[in-house]
């Protein structure tokens, strides 16, 4: 059986969060349950607005998409709801 006591190895960022801990940089959030609460509304709130569609395009628009996403970091259906969302803005 194994020691539910045992220690894992930490990661560099892990072991830096932990000095900052100690070193006070990080303190409680007076009213965390209310503001726990609050945020979770407000991202159920953001899921509800959002639709799955099918979407036929050619397989080479696709991949230069996929490729711009990933120079700008984010997903590419993230990257294709923010072309569609700025389209619709400016007409």
């Amino acid at each position: 059986m194994k020691n539910r006591h045992t220690k894992l190895a930490l990661t560099v960022e892990e072991k830096k969060i932990e000095q900052e801990r100690m070193a006070g940089l990080y303190v409680s959030m007076e009213n965390f349950e209310v503001e726990k609460k609050r945020l979770m509304e407000a991202a159920s709130l953001r899921e509800r607005k959002t639709q799955t569609i099918t979407l036929r395009i050619q397989k080479s628009v696709l991949q230069r998409v996929k490729e711009k996403a990933q120079i700008e970091g984010i997903p590419y259906q993230t990257l294709i709801g923010s072309i569609l969302h700025k389209f619709v803005q400016v007409q």
